[in-house]
């Protein structure tokens, strides 16, 4: 499912892995859905702010870095973004 897309024209999709900036803040996160809000996320590593509206990003600023699903494990910086797919 395409949720939008980024500042360079790809398309975006859940378990998208972006860099976004909020108040001209850099931030990276996943794309999720939440069924609560009924709402797209980034959902984030950070334990203090782990998950964002997506709303609250800087459109233009949304750049995708990588899709969770073509990641390899113990290869690359994204077990954590795996991890939290698998349990979703």
């Amino acid at each position: 499912m395409i949720v939008g897309y980024d500042n360079k024209g790809l398309k975006l999709a859940w378990g998208d892995i972006c860099t976004f900036n909020i108040h001209d803040v850099e931030y990276e996160g996943m794309i999720d859905y939440d069924e609560e809000y009924f709402a797209y996320t980034f959902e984030m590593k950070d334990d203090k702010f782990p998950s964002v509206v997506m709303s609250k990003a800087d459109y233009n600023s949304i750049e995708k870095i990588v899709g969770v699903w073509s990641t390899s494990p113990g290869n690359d910086d994204y077990d954590f973004y795996r991890e939290l797919a698998k349990n979703q």
